[in-house]
C-alpha cells in the first residue's frame, strides 16, 4: 500500500532500497515507520512536505494498545494495519505447527524473498486489479468503487443479526428511510429483544444439556469400575 501511495502521488518509487519497508519488517509487537512526500506530481501539490507516518501490529495487544491511542486522540499515525495472530499469517491458525525454534524467522525470510523475486511488486500494477477497474469499477473513489470496496462501523451487539441495522454507507445520495411510527418500533425493537433472550436461554440450554450428558458419562464409567470391583 506505501508503495501504491508513494508512487501515485509522486511518479517515483518509494526512496527505499529495494522497495524494502525496513521499519514495518521483523517480528516486534508495534511497528512503525514514516516516508515525507517530496516533489509531488502537480495534483497533489498540496502534499509537498507531508510526512505519512504507519504502523503495523499482530495480536490483541498491540491493536488494544494502537485503538486506544486513536480513541484518546493521541495516535500520530495515517494508515494501521493490523494482523489477528501474533506474528501475522505465517504464524496463524492454519499454518503447520513445527517444533523449530526459528520457524518464523525461517518462514519470514521466505515471504521477503518471494516479494523480492516477484516481477509485480506493487499494488496498482496488479493486472488483475487494472483489469477489474476497466471492466467494471471504474476509477478508484468513483461511486461503484466507493460503494463496493469501503464499509463503514457502528456500534455492534451479540444479536445484530435479528436487527434491521446496515452496516455499510453508501457513496451515492439516497433516499432518507421512511421512520417507523413509534408503537411499530416499539413492537419491533420488543420483539428482537425477546428473540435476544430466546437465544440466549437455547445456548444456556444446550451447555446445561452437554453437562449433563457429560455427567451421565462419568457416572456410567464409576458405575462400571464398582461393577467390575464387586464381582471381583
Amino acid at each position: 500500500a506505501l508503495r501504491t501511495v508513494y508512487e501515485i502521488v509522486t511518479g517515483r518509487e518509494i526512496p527505499f532500497e529495494g522497495l524494502r519497508v525496513e521499519t514495518l519488517r521483523g517480528d516486534g509487537e508495534i511497528k512503525e515507520g514514516a516516508v515525507t512526500i517530496t516533489d509531488p506530481l502537480p495534483e497533489f501539490a498540496r502534499f509537498d512536505g507531508f510526512t505519512v507516518r504507519f504502523a503495523a501490529t499482530s495480536g490483541s495487544r498491540g491493536a488494544h494498545a494502537l485503538m486506544q491511542a486513536v480513541q484518546d486522540g493521541t495516535s500520530p499515525y495515517h494508515f494501521i494495519e493490523v494482523m489477528g495472530c501474533p506474528g501475522g499469517c505465517i504464524m496463524g491458525g492454519g499454518q503447520p505447527r513445527n517444533q523449530e525454534e526459528d520457524v518464523f524467522e525461517k518462514r519470514m525470510a521466505a515471504i521477503y524473498r518471494a516479494d523480492e523475486g516477484k516481477s509485480i511488486r506493487k499494488a496498482h500494477e496488479n493486472p488483475a486489479v487494472i483489469e477489474i477497474y476497466r471492466q467494471y469499477l471504474g476509477k478508484p473513489g468513483d461511486a461503484r468503487s466507493h460503494d463496493l470496496l469501503h464499509t463503514a462501523y457502528v456500534p455492534r451487539g451479540a444479536y445484530n443479526q435479528l436487527t434491521d441495522e446496515t452496516y455499510t454507507v453508501p457513496y451515492e445520495k439516497r433516499e432518507a428511510p421512511v421512520e417507523k411510527p413509534k408503537a411499530q418500533a416499539s413492537e419491533a425493537h420488543t420483539s428482537r429483544e425477546e428473540n435476544a433472550r430466546l437465544l440466549a436461554l437455547e445456548a444456556e440450554n444446550a451447555r446445561l444439556r452437554a453437562d449433563l450428558s457429560e455427567a451421565q458419562n462419568t457416572m456410567e464409567v464409576f458405575r462400571k469400575i464398582i461393577v467390575d470391583k464387586t464381582s471381583k
